[in-house]
């Protein structure tokens, strides 16, 4: 049974023709975004990543310097070098959705129905509302799954040729070099593929052997793709010097698992991947297990066809083989986390999940298969998308409403700033801030899925930790402040003792060369503006 579709020729006339084949199902999906994040493609969200993304930073920028991601560096230089939710968000979304259509692609899913149900559930999952959350990382992110997902497609439309891996190969560093936890969606795409052909899977040796090789070679171009991008890594930290050395961020994104640390990564892998698949907040309390349960399906069922077209010996071998990928599925979900305990678990960190969801859905409903899924499979998918839908309106509806809110409550500090400024006994050119925690919050603008508030950047707070300056200045239409030293920081947290809470009159203070500013006590867990050295 052949599983690669054949050579794909890119023609003018077949572009054409696949356009006309698919332009239903695209503007469907297209539509169906419009619906889910609406609010996006019109407006700033406040977030701690509006002002670095929306400023044009120079090539290389500390995207190559300090993270390793000069493939976002490149991405950021082609779209003009800053952030513009409009026009960032317009090419992302269909890129995404294209990234449905190539995923459905590498599963020889061909009908409109599904077609239309892979790239609806890998276009609108919550999680994905973190890829626009950014003012400016839309297409590095959505082009960093596009990337794997032709890498993927290149060596399995071009079985024979082994430049097709090294092409895959280039592209798998292409991905790591837009967001390193990619690699994330590399590991689950291969264990998937891996699922999907024991799914396709006719029962002869010869089939099982065709399959095996055509997973070696992508498992070669995946690692031959991760030893060129720590190569790379390697030449960028010699021109520039190693960033580790001066920068705790630097450290932080670019570091990896010790073997005493391993332990605990996987127990956190097994308690996330049990809360993602069993107990999600996605459906409510009573389909909290929707998403294993979709998956489990899917792994019975392809244990029971492989019993019905193996023989019985090759059948327990391959048996094996099944229960192995289903077992390594947590470990490819979360694989950033298993390289390194700094990896962040956030939405864009999270998306691997995503094409599980969507794989186990369209593929539950393959013509030929058990009939007795098929209904009930297309149900759970078009509640999926209904959810789906829900939660990412509401949640860019709130972001909206606490972006208008932040911005006012940042310029009445602003106002109470410039007043303290303007009445210091001996003012000074620039101030340093120290703020201490964060700005009171009105429950209305908090998602009722509570994942969300965890998992999507536009649910985050921006102020306090690292943004208040450029915030202020930016109200206050000049650089009147700056960061502080970790000496000024400690004074200010020792005055901030005596001192009232926001909006007490004493909460926003001038301290000779700094300026305090409490809107919590200090204690553990309060943020306080981070020290400039």
């Amino acid at each position: 049974m052949n599983h690669t579709n054949g050579p794909v020729p890119i023609r003018l006339d077949a572009l054409n023709r696949w356009w006309l084949e698919h332009r239903v199902v695209v503007l469907a999906v297209f539509a169906l975004n419009l619906l889910a994040f609406g609010y996006l493609f019109f407006t700033y969200i406040y977030s701690n990543h509006l002002f670095p993304n929306a400023l044009d930073l120079g090539f290389p920028s500390y995207r190559t310097r300090l993270e390793g991601r000069w493939g976002a560096d490149i991405i950021y230089r082609l779209q003009g070098g800053r952030g513009i939710p409009l026009l960032d968000l317009m090419l992302a979304v269909p890129i995404q959705i294209a990234n449905g259509l190539l995923f459905a692609r590498l599963f020889a899913i061909r009908d409109p129905l599904r077609l239309f149900l892979a790239a609806a559930l890998i276009s609108i999952h919550p999680y994905v509302s973190d890829y626009y959350a950014f003012a400016g990382d839309h297409l590095v992110l959505v082009l960093g799954d596009s990337f794997i997902l032709l890498a993927f497609g290149l060596v399995q439309w071009r079985p024979r040729a082994w430049w097709a891996v090294a092409g895959a190969a280039f592209l798998f560093q292409a991905a790591l070099s837009c967001y390193q936890p990619k690699i994330g969606l590399i590991s689950t795409l291969w264990v998937l593929l891996l699922l999907g052909r024991l799914a396709a899977w006719d029962g002869t040796a010869a089939a099982f052997g065709r399959d095996a090789r055509e997973l070696f070679r992508h498992a070669v171009a995946i690692v031959a793709g991760a030893a060129l991008y720590m190569l790379l890594l390697k030449m960028v930290q010699w021109w520039m010097g190693d960033p580790t050395a001066v920068s705790a961020h630097a450290a932080t994104r670019l570091s990896t698992i010790g073997l005493s640390d391993l332990p605990h990564q996987l127990r956190w892998i097994r308690d996330v991947a049990r809360q993602m698949l069993f107990e999600s907040d996605f459906f409510g309390r009573g389909l909290a297990w929707l998403p294993g349960t979709l998956v489990l399906a899917f792994a019975a069922t392809v244990l029971l066809r492989i019993w019905v077209v193996a023989p019985r010996g090759l059948a327990a071998a391959t048996t094996i083989v099944l229960l192995l990928a289903v077992a390594l599925l947590p470990l490819a979900l979360y694989a950033p986390f298993v390289i390194s305990r700094e990896a962040y678990p956030a939405g864009r960190t999270l998306t691997p999940i995503v094409y599980l969801i969507a794989f186990a859905a369209t593929l539950l409903m393959t013509p030929g298969w058990l009939r007795i899924l098929r209904w009930p499979a297309l149900a759970v998918a078009l509640f999926l998308c209904y959810r789906y839908v829900l939660i990412d309106a509401e949640t860019g509806h709130l972001a909206q409403l606490r972006t208008t809110y932040e911005f006012h409550f940042v310029n009445r500090l602003a106002a109470r700033v410039e007043q303290v400024a303007a009445d210091a006994p001996a003012p000074v050119e620039r101030y340093a801030l120290v703020a201490i925690g964060l700005p009171p919050t009105p429950p209305i603008v908090t998602p009722s899925v509570r994942s969300m508030r965890n998992f999507s950047n536009l649910s985050h707070k921006a102020f306090t930790w690292y943004r208040s300056i450029e915030g202020l200045n930016f109200l206050l239409g000049k650089d009147l402040l700056k960061h502080p030293t970790q000496m000024q920081v400690q004074r200010g947290l020792k005055n901030a003792e005596g001192r009232g809470v926001w909006p007490a009159e004493d909460s926003v203070s001038v301290l000779d060369d700094m300026i305090l500013i409490v809107l919590e006590k200090p204690g553990d867990g309060v943020p306080v503006t981070m020290a400039a050295e």
